[in-house]
């Protein structure tokens, strides 16, 4: 620091670290803070509650190769490509950058052809409809096309050519990961063959036509975060992805210096803001140190996709899930983001409508019109915090790539089920904290829309499938010119069933698949059984006793009891036990929950469960409150606590209760 800069606050002299901790001391009684405030985030690292200058793990900021800006990509939704072409104008017109459009393409056992999710591209006329007066040198598309990449890049090839459109400029970007397709459908594309081959042959085609502006190998590491991996394992297994291409291409004979440029990363943004923040700024760290092992002297660009977190969205309740989505773009933005999808409030309860659309285009157009987030490189740079947080995230993510490929590579690693069983321990810390109320999600773990119903949202989720079937008289692709053939194929009047074999078989390389979940679905399963068994249970508190304590365990029981859509009945209190079991009488509720404090329970207990268990059909009698603070725990029927595995006490209450999960 300068002479001039030391003497702005002389009132205000320095502290030193030793000063800090010992208030901190202090006010703990002598309790060690980087235990006690430890935040154990479940992302790979446990920050600590406050850092300094010295904490830093450089000089200097560690921004790398940070660029100011992101593009506004709006994901569209509609199957029919007419229908697309206009959602994608329209969106456009409203503030848009660039567009996504979603497909998969799967064979099943037996079946000839394909079946094909999201967008329902069958043929080459399909492209032409959909990409009609849409043109990709000013506006980027990304097609999340999994394996299907190379016809679909064969398609816009041939729309682009038939318009003269030059294909130099053509900004495109192919989420082409045959690895994380494998997880997430149990099995490897092609039966006996390596699953990069076709990762070849997008390199090589837009060599053949110059199309410079293509990114055609991606790194979906979704996968890892969907699946419940921590933070530090989505970096560490996205960088050994990125290594894998540059591996298995290079036994193709293609150069690192030529491979690395064509590599992108799409990665999820969750709701830990400032890890988050981290973990983009770690990979582009990541990237550079992966560069440099294969001897690449320039390494290029990390061109960063980031999606707004499918894991912690909710049925129940969904506006919460604007704001989650907000925060979730603001990290990702603020971390160097070069596309930014924030997905609509409602993505995980079925279509978007156009409100919801418009609130998650608008979220990011005011990042950037009016908190203009878009003009600093990087905004966190020299944050002692995120500077820490940053570095951490990266030592842990290389442990983790360094575990595969000591496993002989990504690949290997999955084959193996070296990963799946890593990102299941990840998952279980995760499930543990969402039971037992650790991690919340509002509306559904936590403080209950007591009016909120998602069945009928439920039972319309998910993408719609078509069937692609094969013709008999279509030409076939030739393996050793796989794209420029197809693009050949489909002009000849080929469609996307006489492609699929080319790109998987219906073979039988099995491995064990990540399952994609959602954290809230455990809970949100409780619920919906209570909605399909067609009445609520009824719930009666009986506050009883210590006025403060009665009310604080009346009001837990009915935010835990909410949970799980039963309706509760909460009076202000009762005077004896007497008239409890009277207004239990009255009411004749499913469930009775007694609430008072620990001393007066050894008395309060036994007198009503006496009296309950003698009616015709008594309740369920629970107490708030642990087993330990009654002489005779068998009295009550269950007990809930703010120790209780809540999810555990739900399941049980519907058990008792005839409600079938």
């Amino acid at each position: 620091m300068s002479e001039q800069q030391s003497d702005l606050f002389p009132e205000f002299p320095p502290v030193s670290r030793e000063a800090w901790e010992e208030v901190i001391k202090g006010d703990l009684k002598g309790a060690d803070y980087t235990d006690k405030l430890r935040w154990k985030s479940g992302e790979g690292v446990a920050p600590l509650p406050f850092y300094r200058r010295e904490d830093l793990p450089r000089e200097g900021p560690q921004t790398v190769d940070n660029r100011p800006g992101w593009s506004l990509v709006e994901e569209i939704y509609e199957q029919d490509p007419a229908e697309a072409n206009d959602a994608a104008r329209r969106a456009l017109s409203r503030g848009a950058e660039a567009l996504r459009f979603h497909l998969r393409l799967e064979t099943l056992d037996g079946m000839l052809g394909g079946d094909q999710s999201g967008l329902a591209l069958r043929g080459q006329d399909d492209m032409d409809r959909l990409l009609e007066e849409i043109d990709p040198r000013k506006t980027p598309l990304h097609f999340d096309a999994a394996i299907a990449s190379p016809a679909v890049l064969a398609m816009v090839r041939n729309t682009l050519d038939r318009r003269g459109t030059d294909l130099k400029a053509a900004r495109l970007t192919l989420l082409h990961d045959p690895v994380s397709w494998a997880l997430e459908h149990g099995r490897l594309p092609m039966e006996g063959e390596a699953p990069h081959r076709s990762s070849a042959a997008l390199l090589e085609a837009a060599e053949q036509w110059g199309l410079d502006r293509l990114r055609c190998l991606g790194v979906d590491a979704r996968i890892y975060h969907r699946a419940g991996a921590s933070a530090a394992q989505e970096l560490g297994w996205g960088v050994a992805a990125a290594g894998e291409y540059l591996a298995h291409l290079g036994e193709e004979g293609l150069a690192p210096g030529a491979v690395a440029p064509r590599i992108h990363f799409c990665l999820s943004a969750g709701s830990a803001y400032f890890i988050e923040m981290a973990k983009f700024r770690a990979l582009r760290l990541l990237w550079h140190n992966l560069c440099r092992a294969w001897d690449i002297d320039q390494p290029p660009h990390a061109f960063l996709t980031a999606e707004t977190s499918s894991w912690n969205k909710t049925l129940y309740d969904p506006h919460t899930n604007m704001l989650r989505t907000t925060t979730e773009g603001m990290s990702a933005a603020l971390a160097g983001a070069d596309a930014l999808v924030v997905q609509p409030y409602d993505e995980s309860i079925g279509r978007p409508d156009d409100f919801s659309r418009r609130i998650a285009r608008n979220s990011q157009i005011i990042m950037k019109e009016e908190a203009y987030l878009d003009r600093v490189a990087d905004p966190s740079a020299g944050s002692y915090y995120i500077e820490h947080l940053t570095e951490e995230l990266a030592e842990r993510a290389w442990e983790h790539f360094r575990e595969v490929e000591a496993q002989g590579g990504l690949l290997k690693a999955v084959e193996g089920g070296f990963l799946q069983a890593a990102a299941g321990e990840s998952r279980e810390e995760r499930d543990r904290a969402v039971a037992f109320g650790k991690r919340v999600f509002v509306g559904t773990n936590h403080y209950p829309d007591p009016d909120g119903e998602a069945g009928e949202r439920a039972a319309g989720r998910g993408h719609r499938t078509v069937s692609v079937a094969p013709s008999e008289e279509a030409p076939k692709p030739d393996p050793d010119r796989l794209v420029p053939s197809m693009a050949e194929c489909l002009l000849e009047g080929a469609g996307m069933g006489d492609l699929a074999t080319s790109l998987l078989d219906a073979g039988r390389q099995k491995i064990a698949p990540l399952r994609p979940y959602r954290g809230a679905e455990a809970f949100e399963e409780l619920r919906l059984a209570t909605e399909a068994a067609g009445r609520a249970p009824s719930v009666l508190t009986l506050p009883l006793g210590d006025r403060r304590m009665r009310k604080a365990r009346s009001s837990f029981a009915v935010n835990l009891l909410g949970c799980a859509g039963y309706e509760i009945e909460d009076p202000i209190g009762f005077e004896s036990a007497d008239e409890a079991v009277e207004a239990v009488r009255d009411a004749a509720p499913d469930v009775a929950v007694l609430c008072s404090s620990d001393e007066a329970y050894a008395e309060l207990l036994p007198a009503v469960a006496g009296e309950l268990r003698a009616l015709e059909n008594p309740p369920l009698l629970v107490l708030a409150g642990r087993p330990e603070t009654v002489p005779d725990p068998d009295l009550a029927d269950l007990f809930i606590h703010a120790r209780s595995n809540v999810l555990q006490t739900l399941r049980e209450c519907h058990r008792r209760l005839g409600i079938a999960p």
